[in-house]
């Protein structure tokens, strides 16, 4: 999996009107670690700049994800591709990447996500 740089979130967070997959796959992001209003630009942009966000990222722990947080995220990237990604945002590749890992790895741990397909498109 790529790592996220610190480079791509300066570059992430200095987008003022980011294409609606860097949205989605920030929007899903944030609903993975939880945050409330996740699909609200400002609050992916806080989160961006905070100085301890990459450790967050690093740190992750995957078994504080609900079966039900990892489905809504699995949703806002479906369609989404490592390869559509890297068109719009080179940044955003390695965010995507961090959000595929870890519904994966939801679904490994808590046994799949019953009805919502989570096989992350473009890595097969």
């Amino acid at each position: 999996m790529d790592k996220v740089k610190k480079s791509d979130l300066v570059e992430l967070k200095a987008l003022n009107a980011p294409p609606q997959d860097v949205k989605e796959i920030l929007a899903a992001t944030m609903t993975l670690l939880g945050k409330e209003n996740a699909r609200d630009y400002r609050t992916a942009k806080r989160e961006l700049g905070s100085s301890t966000f990459l450790k967050t990222l690093s740190t992750f722990d995957v078994d504080s994800v609900s079966v039900e947080a990892a489905k809504k995220a699995n949703e806002y990237i479906q369609g989404i591709t490592v390869e559509s990604v890297r068109k719009v945002s080179g940044a955003s590749v390695s965010m995507f990447c961090w959000v595929q890992d870890v519904i994966s790895q939801v679904e490994t741990k808590k046994g799949g996500l019953s009805d919502a397909s989570i096989k992350p498109e473009g890595t097969g």
